[in-house]
């Protein structure tokens, strides 16, 4: 199994469920992959125009290390406020990596917050991870 290691993820451990979380500009997604890829296609595509984000998240069982599959994933995109864009996120497969991803618009420089909810598939409840990002 490939080591989940992006490097600008950040992490958290919740009732034993590892929770990866990376933010990259769907500009970077746009320059780096040809149109028609399968990268370029998810989601619907790539979104056109400023402040578009793709979301990921990895979720892994802490104990076996092993990534879990056929989740459902949601989480909310707000800056310093309580309401903001919500989303179940999809599942995505890149070089052989499952994980769950959408695009949100991030317009802001203020810090957001970025909670999961993701439930695995053997789990009676939903775990949930808070994360906060700020634009660079």
């Amino acid at each position: 199994m490939a080591e989940p290691a992006p490097s600008r993820a950040q992490y958290r451990v919740v009732d034993g469920t590892e929770f990866y979380l990376t933010i990259r500009p769907a500009e970077a997604i746009r320059a780096q992959y040809p149109p028609g890829s399968k990268e370029r296609a998810m989601h619907g595509g790539v979104p056109e125009g400023t402040d578009y984000y793709h979301v990921e998240v990895r979720l892994f069982n802490g104990h076996s290390r092993t990534a879990i599959k056929n989740a459902q994933v949601e989480l909310t995109v707000a800056e310093q406020v309580p309401s903001g864009e919500k989303k179940k996120l999809e599942p995505v497969e890149v070089n052989e990596m499952s994980s769950y991803g959408n695009y949100f618009r991030m317009p802001g420089k203020d810090p957001y917050t970025i909670p999961v909810s993701a439930r695995n598939p053997s789990s009676p409840r939903p775990i949930e991870a808070t994360f906060h990002y700020k634009r660079d």
